[in-house]
């Protein structure tokens, strides 16, 4: 925090600007994800799937719409997660 003198020699705390958070790789993927509606599979590390549409998400969680649910999800309980159908592509050189 900046220091500022005014003129009578009181010492007054400055606010700072509030940083603006940066947009990961992580966020930007579940983003897209979320956005385009796209059918979403959720491994978990329990070993159970989850199939929905990501409704919303913050640094700690996932909710997801699963068929007549919502279901929040805890993001270090995720192994892995991605788009229902697509196939992985190999990469073209």
């Amino acid at each position: 925090m900046a220091i500022e003198q005014d003129p009578s020699n009181a010492v007054t705390p400055k606010p700072e600007p509030a940083a603006r958070p940066r947009s990961t790789m992580q966020d930007e993927f579940l983003n897209q994800l979320r956005t385009s509606q796209t059918l979403v599979k959720v491994l978990m590390t329990c070993g159970r799937e989850l199939n929905g549409h990501i409704r919303a998400f913050d640094a700690f969680t996932i909710l997801l719409q699963c068929a007549n649910a919502e279901v929040l999800i805890y993001k270090s309980g995720i192994a892995a997660l991605g788009p229902v159908g697509e196939r992985a592509r190999s990469p073209q050189v």
